[in-house]
This record gives C-alpha cells, structure tokens and sequence, in this order.
C-alpha cells in the first residue's frame, strides 16, 4: 500500500488545504485563512504527496470529448447535464460557464500540495536524502500538472515562437498572496523540462505502489513533453531509457477482455498510475468511439474485445488501464514503445520502428490474425505507426495533445466535423479552438491573459 501518513496531517491544515478546492478559480481567487496551520514534519509533507485523491486523481480528461475519438449520439450531447463537456464537444468559446471546480483550477491545486511541501522543506528536520526524495516527487507531480495546464490552455509548441508565445503561470510558491502572470510557452516547457531532470536524479527505480513517482516515471514524461514539442531525438531518448527500466507488456491472449473491465489497476504495463477527474460525459452511459476509429481494428484485433463494449451497435470504451471506469492517463510502457517508435521512423530508421510495433502488436493479436509488418518506407511506417498510436492510447487525453501536434503538418492535418441535429460544427486545423478559453473568473482578476478565439 502506497503510505498512509495523511492521517498524521494536523486537522486545521487539512481543511486549509482542502478550503483550496472552492477557492482556486484564479489559485486562489478565495483564499484560505492564511493563519491556519501549515505542516511542518516530513510526515505531515509525506502525507501531502501520498495524498492519491489530489496527486494521482484530479487531472484533465475533458479534451478527449473534443477530439475524433468520441462520438456522442445527438440526444445524449443535447441532454447532457454537464454543460462544460456539452460545450466541449462542440468548441464553444464559454467552456467552463463559472464551474469553479475545472480543467484549470483542479491541476493548480495539485500545483499548491507540491508547492507546500517544496516551500516547507527546509523548514523541516529530516534526513537530507528523505528530503531530497520528497522534493523529487513534488517535483514531478508539479511537472504533471504544468503539463497538463499546457496541454489546454497554451499554444502547441513551436521553436521558432515558444518566446514569444504565452504560456502557463508557473506557480513556484504555496503563497496564495503571489500573483503570477502567464510565463512564455519556453519558459513553461522549460521549467517542466528542468524540473523533471532533476526529479530523476533522485527518485528510486522501484517504489512501493505506481502511485508514487519513479525514475522511470519521470522519463517517461520527459519523453511524453518532448515528444509534444515534436523533439523527436529527445523524445526518444527518453522513451527508450524508461524501457530500459520496465518493458513488461500485457499479453491480450491471456487476458480476460471480455470482463467489464479488463486491464488491472497497477497491471505490469503501468509504470506510473494517474487518473483524470470524472466527467461523466466520457462514462460508458454516455460516451461512445467514433465509428471511424472502431472500423480501424480489423478482425483478430484483441483489442476490439478488450476496449471496447457494444451498445447498441455503437460502442465505449472500456479499457482504462484503472480497472474501473476512470480512465487512466498515467505512463505505461505502451506509450512508450509508440514514442520510441514513432521518434526512430522520423529520423529515418524505419527497422527500428517496426520492432517497436512488433513488440507491441504480437501482444494485441490472436496468433492466427497477426501479421508483421514489413516495409522500408518512412512515410508507410509513420503512418502505420501513427495509427497504432490512435488505436493503442485512446481515452487517456493524449488524441488531443497528438492533434495539435500533427495538425502543423499538412499530411496530417485534420478538421473534425460534427453534425448535431442539423446543425454543423466544425474544429479547423490549427484552429484557435485548440487552445481552450481560461476560465472568466481568472480572467477577470486582471493578470491572467485571455486566450484568443
């Protein structure tokens, strides 16, 4: 079991850091009673980041309603009740209609728990390589976060513009009086990047439950944020230094798929274990795949059985590496088997590729139905690769991050349609609609910039 000091934490701290839940529209638009405890023992800041419900739980997942991945028939999206994924669905420019608890606020309350227990530190009598450790993991939950921040609210990432361009606040304090404006878009993916470098310096190979960040955990993001950044040889890099550590894959020829839930919470594929925060607008209730996607897996396709369930001749998804319906969006070894693949077809090593997608697909396929691929083309190969990607990762918020990214490029470049009832709704390429509108209380506060739409 992943420890359990949070227990520990005095009671007046816990409220106060809780009261951040309703007061974070602008972090902190309403501010807890700034004389309230704070912790103040390395079990009460271990407490802090064994916190699961914050650290591992309360991350976005609302964009994959955005993207090609999900189809909502026309009387589910009109009757839904949850107006910020109703309007997510169709890109309107008011997504969060004053929901104060949303894509923006929760991640920023993940940021202050990291905040806290980095500020609080060196105040602290520990052990120094304990301390050191405890930095380690706000670290990386802090990286999570601003990742995930960036993923929605600031510009895919461009070199020729990132300073130019703006980014996230980069919160680096727990002082809910500092005010902080929008950093550029190189500034945020910097900070992230720094951040995480010297996260694995100090994290431990194993730990004892995959809630809890790792070594390869924090590679496996770096290789995820330099892969958004389209730094393919980084990105690489990356992705192949996770595996060195963990490459176990589940073996869908062994797996009960026909179960409600098949993939285990914590199965051997799982190198760090997160969730996003419900919407239940991307539940099995109401949320199905794209037909376009599902006509994508041919027969023999394990995959069919295991992530998906048949609604009336529409199908959702169940394949959340959770084993429950909350999907997961932590770092798995599948991911990164895809990073590396992908990343090694675009410098042009297309063998190299091919056994990424081998290893992976041998894994996918009846014995009967599967085929290695072969060919020397990169541009075949990237396209396959990119297919599988779609098809391996779906539900976990990457579509999104990966529209964006391959949206610059025009063999790729894609604009999804909707028609709802008669009406048509369309997300352009490149669209500014792929940057989300900062929730109005935040923008009103003066400091945070407005995105454009």
């Amino acid at each position: 079991m992943k420890r359990n000091n949070f227990k520990g934490l005095n009671v007046l701290c816990l409220l106060a850091l809780l009261g951040s839940l309703v007061a974070c529209t602008d972090y902190l638009d309403v501010k807890p009673d700034k004389a309230l405890v704070v912790p103040n023992t390395a079990r009460d800041l271990q407490g802090l980041l064994d916190y699961t419900s914050r650290m591992n739980s309360s991350y976005p997942g609302i964009q994959e309603a955005a993207t090609d991945n999900v189809f909502l028939q026309p009387a589910t999206w009109q009757n839904l009740a949850d107006i910020t994924a109703k309007n997510i669905y169709v890109w309107n420019d008011d997504v969060f209609n004053n929901n104060e608890l949303n894509e923006w606020s929760l991640p920023y309350v993940t940021v202050f728990y990291a905040n806290t227990v980095l500020d609080q530190l060196a105040k602290i009598v520990a052990p120094e390589q304990e301390k050191r450790r405890m930095r380690a993991e706000a670290l990386f939950y802090r990286s999570f976060a601003f990742y995930q921040l960036a993923q929605l609210f600031a510009a895919p990432y461009e070199e020729t513009t990132a300073s130019q361009t703006l980014g996230i606040p980069l919160r680096t304090t727990a002082d809910i009086s500092a005010n902080f404006s929008r950093a550029s878009l190189r500034e945020t993916y910097d900070r992230i990047l720094v951040d995480l470098k010297t996260a694995s310096a100090a994290l431990p190979v194993q730990t004892e439950v995959k809630t809890t960040p790792s070594k390869p955990a924090t590679l496996g993001l770096l290789a995820r944020v330099y892969l958004a950044m389209e730094r393919y040889q980084e990105a690489e890099l990356y992705a192949d230094s996770c595996l060195n550590y963990q490459s176990t894959l589940l073996d869908f020829k062994q797996t009960n798929l026909n179960a409600t839930y098949p993939f285990a919470r914590y199965n051997p594929e799982v190198i760090f274990h997160s969730t996003t925060f419900g919407r239940t607008v991307l539940s099995v209730t109401f949320s199905r795949v794209s037909p376009e996607l599902y006509a994508q897996y041919q027969n023999g396709d394990l995959r069919r059985t295991g992530f998906f369930m048949n609604r009336a001749g529409l199908f959702s998804f169940k394949g959340s590496y959770d084993g429950t319906a909350s999907l997961f969006n932590g770092i798995a070894v599948n991911e990164m088997l895809l990073i590396s693949a992908e990343s090694a077809v675009r410098r042009g090593d297309t063998v190299k590729a091919l056994e990424r997608l081998h290893q992976l697909l041998r894994n996918r396929f009846t014995v009967a139905a599967y085929q290695k691929l072969e060919s020397n083309q990169v541009q075949q190969v990237l396209d396959w690769v990119l297919q599988e990607r779609r098809k391996e990762l779906l539900f976990r918020g990457l579509r999104w991050t990966d529209l964006r990214r391959l949206n610059k490029d025009p063999r790729y470049a894609k604009d999804i349609i909707r028609d709802i009832n008669g009406e048509q709704y369309v997300l352009k390429a490149n669209s500014n609609q792929y940057v989300l509108p900062i929730p109005i209380a935040v923008v009103n506060g003066g400091i945070i910039v407005q995105n454009p739409r």
